[in-house]
């Protein structure tokens, strides 16, 4: 059972609820509660009258209810302990529970621990079993049991994946269960044609895309130790793998459990063999995507060219890049080739002049609405393409919005005279940061290359053993100017995957996490005060423990960072400082509100572009231009937008765009006043004079339009 379930029962054995009441609680979207509501009606849990909730008046609920008092229900129900408690009396072995379950031995071991420290089950004579002295658990893991059975009786239907949240089925060809076709089912219609003797089908609460697709085919494929099913699903990604995005495979894998092979695939696609011996020998892919009419630029890089030459040549007076990414390591011999060549320039003027070059010698310059996949997150400024040579992505300044051309990197860089053309090498150091911050695919071995080095690199371009210190320094110095959340978010995800791969660990990687937390914490809480519970349960991981988290609380409220505040039975953390949105020039249109509306309510529900183009159209309306001007009300107005919420919503958890309009009507009487509009404020006087002597940045004209 999914957490929002298992959370949902818990708070039903204390009464009926309310959805919105509900949605508070859970703190997920509306599309998320009717999923939850929807499995729990189907199990027999519950009953929906109109908006209110309830738990049904059944046995099972009955039974669900005399156990809530034994047990903490949420922790009994939630991911794969609901699975283990309902087998564990059957199973009397972990081999079993495996294959009964189709869980994995780590799952199973943690849920065991997890049954354990709540008394749902109990060791004896070397055994795991449910403590008998408590009937109805016993009862109720009976009856859980008989149902499971009874759903899936049917011996052909083999649960291969379950982690509560998503369920992996696999049957003969032709037999239709619950659940939406997946995995090798579906690569006939994405034009690759397999037959397998399989059919397999998927339940989970997200909606599956393409990526889906494929990593439950190689979830599939590992788990029956099956080469020639993996090597399709190699022939799948290189077909379709510019409509996937390298880090979210990396993520949805991690789910999974198969990031070693997803790794080990990006290696193979570099025509790195893996050391582990599901791979077939590179040639019978080559067999392979000729049969499927495979394009080579998809699975070979292209051969160098010498292009700084031709635009040196069209220049008429010296002009200064910095060289980052594959071509950088290319000229230093730590890799024969490369798919894109990256290209930073320090201003505006200075990338018009290189765009109009490259087009000159031949490039063709790429429109951003056609950009896909990767190149939508990396975004660089300019993409320019030329057939069998390497893709240019031009950079003005920042690289893939997360970092910058540092002063650090400037001075620390090698020249190499083109003549007219400087380029500007940057360190490898500097490059391995950058490459964990694009994530491309292949970048994570790049990154382990640039850690070993190599003795072919030029003399000249050599710096010695690989300075891990300059590294931690450099996102030091990144993380004060840039002023971004994901940046060491992401760079920490990236090193991660860097040890699993290839074993280099770095040695900062403590520190960072630390930071990385604390990063978390403030993005939790930028948008108002937020329970110590719920900021342990949305971080903590096999990663990050509870521990870790309580101990970063007490060191930020040390430097008066936060603040420990009651709020009713529980203890809440605000912000004792303000937060300015690092990017507050930005103009106002769907992308700009979007990311605004991340970082300062990154914990309520988002919505459908329709409804953001809607409001952008009110807020322009108003007068509004930039993002600045918005935070500026914003950012003000917190306190009093959780008095009235606790006051006039009390059990509706308002979204990201109804938080901006309580704000914005709470600070113009013009607008907050008026009962037809979204923004009007009951009670409004009381308050706007909470808000209305506080210094708000938005520019002057335009607020007295709004007054």
């Amino acid at each position: 059972m999914d957490i929002a379930s298992a959370k949902t029962l818990k708070s039903l054995v204390d009464g009926q609820k309310e959805r919105d009441e509900l949605l508070k609680i859970l703190g997920i979207k509306h599309r998320g509660l009717a999923y939850v509501i929807k499995n729990l009606k189907e199990a027999g849990y519950i009953d929906k009258e109109n908006t209110t909730v309830k738990l049904k008046n059944t046995p099972k609920a009955t039974l669900l209810k005399d156990v809530s008092h034994l047990v903490d229900i949420e922790k009994l129900l939630r991911g794969s302990n609901e699975i283990i408690f309902s087998n564990i009396e059957k199973c009397n072995t972990v081999e079993e529970l495996i294959k009964k379950t189709g869980l994995s031995k780590t799952t199973i071991h943690r849920s065991i621990s997890e049954l354990q420290s709540i008394g749902a089950i109990i060791k004896n004579n070397g055994k795991m079993q449910i403590d008998e002295r408590k009937e109805s658990l016993m009862e109720f893991a009976n009856m859980m049991r008989m149902e499971m059975e009874k759903k899936y009786e049917d011996d052909n239907v083999e649960i291969i994946f379950n982690d509560g949240s998503t369920i992996l089925r696999k049957t003969p060809v032709g037999k239709i269960i619950k659940g939406a076709t997946t995995g090798f089912s579906l690569f006939s219609e994405y034009g690759v044609e397999y037959n397998t003797k399989d059919d397999y089908f998927c339940e989970q609460e997200e909606e599956m895309d393409i990526q889906d697709v494929l990593l439950h085919a190689v979830y599939s494929a590992v788990k029956t130790k099956n080469k020639m099913e993996l090597l399709m699903c190699v022939i799948f990604y290189a077909k379709h793998k510019e409509k996937m995005d390298t880090m979210q495979l990396r993520k949805k894998s991690i789910k999974l459990g198969i990031l070693d092979i997803w790794l080990d695939i990006e290696s193979y696609m570099r025509e790195k063999m893996p050391k582990t011996e599901l791979f077939l020998p590179w040639n019978e892919f080559l067999i392979k995507a000729k049969l499927y009419e495979i394009p080579t630029r998809k699975y070979t890089l292209p051969k160098p060219s010498d292009i700084f030459r031709e635009i040196s040549d069209e220049l008429k007076k010296p002009f200064t890049v910095y060289l980052i990414g594959g071509e950088n390591m290319r000229i230093k011999s730590l890799k024969s080739s490369t798919k894109d060549c990256d290209i930073v320039v320090e201003n505006n003027e200075n990338f018009e002049n290189m765009a109009q070059i490259l087009i000159k010698i031949g490039y063709e310059q790429i429109a951003k609405q056609e950009f896909v996949g990767e190149d939508l997150r990396i975004e660089p400024d300019g993409m320019f393409k030329y057939e069998n040579k390497s893709t240019i992505d031009l950079f003005t300044h920042r690289i893939s919005r997360e970092l910058i051309l540092s002063k650090g990197m400037i001075e620390r860089s090698d020249v190499i005279d083109y003549g007219k053309l400087k380029v500007k090498l940057l360190r490898n150091e500097d490059i391995f940061l950058l490459k964990a911050v694009t994530g491309r695919e292949g970048d994570i071995q790049d990154m382990a290359a640039l850690v070993k080095g190599s003795r072919s690199t030029p003399y000249e371009l050599q710096h010695g053993d690989f300075d891990w210190k300059l590294v931690w320094e450099e996102i030091l110095e990144q993380k004060q100017t840039t002023k971004t959340d994901n940046f060491m978010i992401t760079v920490l995800d990236q090193l991660t995957y860097l040890e699993k791969q290839s074993g280099i660990a770095s040695p900062f990687f403590d520190k960072l996490r630390i930071n990385v937390i604390d990063i978390m914490i403030e993005k939790i809480i930028r948008g108002g005060k937020m329970p110590i519970k719920k900021i342990v349960d949305y971080l903590s991981g096999e990663d990050i423990t509870e521990t870790q988290i309580r101990n970063r609380l007490d060191e930020m409220e040390k430097k008066k960072i936060i603040k420990k505040v009651p709020s009713g039975r529980t203890a809440s953390v605000k912000f004792l400082k303000n937060s300015e949105f690092p990017e507050n020039e930005l103009k106002i249109n769907i992308e700009s509100l979007e990311q605004y509306m991340d970082w300062r309510f990154h914990m309520r529900n988002g919505q459908s572009r329709t409804k953001i183009e809607k409001v952008i159209s009110e807020l322009t309306g108003f007068g509004f231009k930039t993002i600045g001007e918005i935070d500026g009300i914003v950012e003000q107005s917190i306190e009093a937008l959780e008095k009235y919420e606790r006051e006039q919503l009390p059990n509706k958890q308002t979204s990201r765009i109804g938080a901006i309009r309580i704000c914005i009507g709470m600070r113009y009487p013009k607008i907050g006043r008026d009962k037809l509009s979204p923004y009007h404020i009951s009670k409004f006087e009381e308050y706007h004079k909470m808000i209305k002597n506080k210094s708000i940045s938005t520019h002057p004209k335009k607020t007295m339009s709004r007054e």
